[in-house]
C-alpha cells in the first residue's frame, strides 16, 4: 500500500493525548453544561459573543495573510 494508500484513507483523526482533542473535549463539557450553568438569556448573548470573537479572528486572519511579505 505505501505512502500513497495511507493518504488516501482518510483524514487522521486525534489522538485522546492531544491538545487539540483535550481542547474539544473540554468545548463539548462546557457546551454540555451551559444550560445548568447560565439562563437562556446569558447564553444567548454568550454565543452571540462567541460568534462575533470568530468574526473579528478571521477577518484578522485574512488582513493577516493578505499582507505584503518582507523581501
Amino acid at each position: 500500500m505505501g505512502r500513497l494508500g495511507l493518504g488516501l484513507s482518510g483524514p487522521a483523526r486525534p489522538g485522546p493525548m492531544t491538545p487539540m482533542w483535550k481542547a474539544d473535549k473540554l468545548r463539548r463539557e462546557t457546551l454540555h453544561q451551559l444550560p445548568r450553568l447560565l439562563t437562556v438569556r446569558q447564553a444567548a448573548r454568550c454565543f452571540l459573543a462567541i460568534g462575533e470573537y470568530f468574526h473579528r479572528l478571521r477577518a484578522l486572519s485574512s488582513l493577516w495573510l493578505a499582507r505584503p511579505k518582507p523581501e
